[in-house]
């Protein structure tokens, strides 16, 4: 076998494998995400604006809000913890 024909067989191979761990990444990041997680909700206030907000922003994606939620972009964004329905 050439050296051309080597590294063909390598790179096809190569990104063989890249497409199939990639793929592999992307479904199993949905699956968790159908499960439970933290969907980001905007800017929250206080428990009783979480009270109001968490349970809408889950349930938009399939999920139900489990009561916790967190700031982690002071004023600008919080996230609601979310768990199967």
């Amino acid at each position: 076998m050439s050296n051309t024909s080597s590294s063909l067989m390598k790179n096809k191979f190569l990104l063989t494998l890249t497409a199939t761990v990639i793929g592999g990444s992307a479904i199993f990041g949905f699956a968790n995400l159908a499960s439970a997680g933290d969907v980001s909700a905007g800017p929250i206030w206080s428990n009783e604006h979480a009270k109001q907000v968490c349970p809408q922003v889950c349930s938009s994606v399939g999920l139900k809000w489990d009561g916790n939620w967190y700031t982690n972009v002071p004023g600008k964004n919080s996230v609601c913890s979310c768990v199967s329905k």
